[in-house]
């Protein structure tokens, strides 16, 4: 496991992505032997999908937007909660470059949320939401 798993590892411990099911995060890391950028024909190649799979690009603030928000008049540990998934994008953001969330599949999603890591080698963790 590369050193730049660990920081998001440790911000992801016993964090749940809710949809309507809750699953954990996991590490994900592919070499990068060309450099460039994440390309979604790439990553489906990786995951084994066909190239008509479904995948949605996202930035990190609008994967998170409903886990890093405080709702209004929300309880000590909703609050918590909140700030756990705020550290959690926060620390994608510092130790990745060009972090993004890639949503592959429809209905049972599995997201990526990756970026480059020092190396140049594409790291970062995944969790799965459904969606119906």
């Amino acid at each position: 496991m590369t050193d730049t798993l660990q920081p998001l590892l440790t911000a992801a411990a016993g964090l749940l992505f809710r949809s309507e099911s809750d699953y954990p995060f996991a590490p994900f890391t592919h070499e990068n032997p060309g450099g460039g950028p994440l390309e979604v024909p790439q990553l489906l190649s990786w995951l084994a999908l066909p190239p008509d799979t479904p995948v949605q690009r996202q930035e990190l603030a609008y994967f998170f937007r409903n886990h890093t928000r405080e709702p209004l008049g929300a309880s000590a540990e909703q609050t918590e909660l909140a700030h756990r998934f705020q550290r959690l994008q926060a620390a994608l953001e510092a130790a990745l470059r060009a972090p993004t969330a890639y949503c592959v599949g429809q209905t049972q999603v599995q997201a990526y949320l990756l970026g480059q890591d020092p190396d140049g080698n594409f790291a970062g963790l995944t969790t799965t939401l459904i969606q119906t």
